[in-house]
């Protein structure tokens, strides 16, 4: 993006010159750019479309783990709890 800036400048700048030779580079410079920004805006849609499903499944995995673990922590924590204590012995003193 920043090369298509740049090459937009030099245009304007063989503009303001304003002798036929630079006015024709000028117009060279000019084609070339609008025939990139196509591809330019191509690829920027598909990088925010990109994004935004990164984001989406993102927000996804993270609402289906908390619920996961809502519903079902409190059993997994004493069944872990339970096996790792189940040696233990308990004597009344």
């Amino acid at each position: 993006m920043s090369y298509l800036v740049t090459e937009l400048d030099h245009a304007a700048s063989l503009i303001n010159i304003g002798n036929p030779d630079s006015l024709v580079k000028a117009k060279v410079i000019i084609n070339d750019v609008n025939s990139s920004v196509i591809g330019v805006w191509i690829e920027g849609i598909q990088a925010t479309t990109l994004k935004n499903i990164v984001v989406g499944y993102t927000i996804t995995i993270l609402v289906v783990f908390g619920l996961i673990i809502y519903f079902y922590g409190s059993r997994i924590f004493w069944v872990f709890w339970l096996r790792t204590k189940r040696d233990w012995k308990a004597e009344a003193i």
